[in-house]
């Protein structure tokens, strides 16, 4: 017989044990967070000892920061402005020495991040966004850059490829998607801007040289004095110049001018 012993204030025996429960408890919310997390899963990068240089042919250095993202629908950074590129521009992950995810002396970004059922990105801070956007579907993008606002010291190479479309779907049991620079797995790199495997896009570079990425930079701004000068210059050009007629000829007013005439004197 199963009495309950109530002077000392205990209980039926649980249908499971306390230690068991300790155990499935935590199980059961660590699957959760992993259910949470469950996407598709985008790696990119570059491979191990890529070459990296910038337009002058130095290595692209510490400096420098890597995105993987898109551009807002609708707007194509083949026809427009650059100055207009960063406003437009969705970040779906990063890659730089901070986060340990570039490491310039061996030329390698690597990283990884994960496509979840929304469409989102799950990568901080990106992911932490009050409007996050919506990549299903966009066009994929690897931005490298020293500085996003266009200027002579400004380095940029924007990288895509056909292939490199972010899933209308997250399919956690797809495999892993590989986005890298480096040639390979039957991928065509379009440099948008810069270069890429020995093809050159847009931008300004002074050294060629053998390269899986180099970045290209833009024509420096006319300085505020030389826009003064040429202005003066252009003035000084336009002035009238002083005619010096002969002796033997006068100008006599006529309707809506001067005309030259033979002189009459003598």
């Amino acid at each position: 017989m199963n009495a309950v012993d109530c002077s000392r204030g205990s209980l039926q025996p649980a249908s499971q044990p306390v230690w068991k429960l300790a155990i499935v408890v935590p199980l059961a919310l660590g699957l959760s967070v992993v259910l949470d997390s469950i996407g598709q899963t985008i790696s990119w990068g570059t491979a191990v000892g890529n070459t990296l240089v910038q337009s002058d042919g130095a290595t692209v250095g510490a400096s420098f920061n890597f995105e993987l993202g898109t551009f807002v629908d609708g707007f194509n950074p083949r026809v427009e402005n650059p100055s207009v590129w960063a406003a437009n521009w969705r970040a779906f992950d990063q890659a730089n020495t901070s986060n340990a995810k570039f490491n310039p002396d061996f030329g390698f970004v690597s990283s990884s991040s994960v496509l979840d059922e929304n469409g989102h990105t799950t990568v901080s801070p990106f992911a932490g966004e009050p409007e996050p956007h919506d990549f299903r579907g966009s066009q994929g993008y690897i931005w490298a850059f020293n500085d996003k606002t266009p200027s002579a010291d400004a380095e940029w190479a924007l990288i895509t490829d056909s292939q490199w479309k972010f899933p209308d779907n997250a399919q956690p049991n797809a495999p892993v998607l590989q986005w890298r620079l480096s040639e390979g797995d039957g991928e065509s790199h379009e440099p948008v801007f810069g270069g890429v495997n020995n093809t050159s896009g847009p931008g300004v570079k002074t050294e060629t040289t053998a390269f899986d990425l180099q970045t290209h930079t833009f024509v420096p701004e006319p300085s505020t004095v030389f826009l003064v000068l040429a202005g003066w210059g252009a003035l000084l050009l336009s002035r009238p110049r002083r005619i010096d007629f002969p002796a033997d000829f006068v100008r006599s007013p006529r309707r809506g001018g001067f005309s030259v005439t033979p002189s009459r004197r003598g």
